[in-house]
């Protein structure tokens, strides 16, 4: 009796051995050594079309270099170590109605106020591009009531309707979630994060410019009301004058010309007291603007009576140390890498996405007991890849690289600008700190000349011509002399501000 043939064998029966690369018998004609060459393959498919997407990837270069060339030390500073213009930069001019007024206005400014909702703005954005890290969870239900009349005939129930009603709540939770495999998300989020902290930036960027401009509003003020104290030291000196010359007239010592002479430069001075106030109530409104107010009639502004000399010049530190400081100059940095991480997500577009989703839900009667009938459970998962868009996202992924382009020029920019507000603070104090000096010299010549060209008109040896331009000239140079002195702490200003690093805030609209 010959052995069974594979074909005559039972179905349910399995032979006792198999020799390597055997066909098992079965609906599937398919063997071990064929299911592992396949799964091997798919492996190395999967391997090498991951290493031929992460190609198409894009490193963000944390370390991207500025395209202007940070020399080694500034051109006007002779020393070196660490800047002593510290936060609190206005604490130089050592007024305690400054400091008042400058931390004043860290908490009332409404450019400020505007610059902290910007941040918010900012921040929320950043946490919402952070979501996608995250599933997507979502929850529905509703409550729907049915009723159904069913007539059974006349016998039924004298004739007259069975009706059925039922309420239900059907109710379904949702779930999705897309695998971040190649770091889009992660770009998205990392570049909102980094816009967040350059709007961070810029907040203590504008508490340096709005802090600069209360000092620079204040020493205007203190300035104002200094020349207006030096004009009626010189309208009592003029009057002075016009008495003695008038006195000589009498006696005819004097003509009718010196008389009118004087007289005329009385009025002169007189007349600039108008616009001397204007300008005072000018600077005055402009320092309670940056309080984020307004001044009322005849409210003063709490200000120095003269202006301090200028202390001298603070240690610079090296430009390097000064980029690493200066918010404007880490903003413009943050909004680069920002835009970088934008490339690599772009570029990511261009690869597959693979994107899971859960769904369970039932639908319960009004019953206790009932409510988890018709109870449904999926799960599902997609991996799209994009075939033809028209160049959409190609474009898209130079659209960014340009703009990333940008974002590196005009980093450049800002640093560019840092360095030159220090340099140009620098040459301007050096030079208005020798006219001032130039400007008291010749100020003391012209008292000199003065105190001998009246001797010479009371004993008789000229007349008041000389007087009257020495005097003119003299009173010239005493009002030059202050806004000199204003110049020189302008340029100051600048400096200061252009050392500063972050304002410390107390209370005010920034962190």
């Amino acid at each position: 009796m010959t052995p069974a043939s594979a074909a005559d064998r039972p179905i349910d029966s399995a032979p006792q051995s198999h020799a390597p690369g055997a066909i098992l018998p079965g609906r599937c004609g398919t063997s071990i050594r064929g299911r592992r060459v396949r799964s091997l393959g798919l492996v190395c498919l999967s391997a090498g079309f991951g290493v031929a997407c992460a190609g198409l990837g894009h490193k963000v270069e944390s370390d991207k270099a500025s395209p202007v060339a940070v020399p080694e030390r500034f051109l006007f500073d002779g020393q070196g170590g660490v800047a002593e213009a510290g936060a609190a930069f206005w604490r130089v001019v050592g007024s305690v109605e400054l400091d008042a007024l400058c931390d004043a206005a860290l908490r009332g400014n409404l450019d400020l106020r505007r610059a902290r909702s910007r941040l918010e703005a900012a921040e929320a954005v950043a946490r919402s591009a952070g979501a996608g890290l995250l599933p997507q969870v979502s929850l529905e239900g509703n409550v729907s009531r049915s009723q159904q009349n069913l007539f059974l005939g006349r016998g039924a129930a004298g004739g007259k309707p069975l009706t059925v009603s039922q309420t239900l709540f059907p109710l379904s939770l949702g779930a999705s979630y897309e695998v971040d495999l190649w770091g889009r998300v992660a770009s998205t989020r990392r570049a909102a994060q980094l816009d967040a902290a350059a709007s961070h930036e810029d907040l203590d960027a504008m508490a340096i410019s709005v802090a600069g401009g209360v000092m620079g509003a204040y020493l205007g003020l203190v300035a104002e009301r200094q020349t207006r104290e030096l004009l009626r030291r010189q309208i009592d000196t003029n009057r002075k004058l016009l008495e003695a010359v008038e006195l000589r007239f009498v006696h005819g010592q004097a003509s009718a010309v010196d008389v009118l002479q004087q007289r005329s430069q009385l009025e002169a001075v007189l007349g600039q007291l108008p616009a001397l106030e204007a300008r005072l109530q000018v600077q005055t409104q402009q320092v309670a603007a940056l309080l984020g107010r307004l001044v009322q009639r005849d409210e003063q502004v709490a200000a120095l009576t003269s202006l301090p000399p200028v202390p001298p010049l603070p240690a610079l530190g090296v430009p390097a140390a000064l980029l690493e400081r200066r918010p404007d100059v880490r903003a413009a940095r943050k909004r680069m890498l920002a835009v970088d991480h934008r490339v690599a997500s772009a570029k990511v577009e261009l690869l597959p996405a693979l994107r899971l989703s859960a769904t369970t839900g039932f639908t319960g009667r009004a019953e206790p007991l009932s409510f988890f009938d018709n109870f449904v459970f999926n799960l599902a998962s997609g991996l799209s890849a994009p075939l033809f868009d028209g160049g959409r996202r190609r474009a898209e992924v130079a659209r960014v690289k340009a703009v990333l382009q940008e974002a590196v020029y005009a980093y450049g920019q800002v640093v560019l600008r840092a360095l030159q507000e220090v340099e140009e603070a620098l040459a301007r104090e050096e030079g208005e700190r020798a006219g001032l000096l130039a400007a008291e010299q010749r100020l003391e010549t012209v008292g000199k000349t003065l105190e001998e060209a009246r001797f010479r008109y009371a004993h008789g040896q000229t007349d008041y011509l000389p007087v009257l331009t020495t005097l003119i000239t003299l009173q010239a140079l005493e009002a030059d002399k202050i806004q000199r002195q204003r110049a020189q702490w302008l340029a100051r200003v600048g400096l200061v501000r252009a050392l500063a690093g972050a304002v410390e805030r107390s209370g005010g609209p920034g962190r």
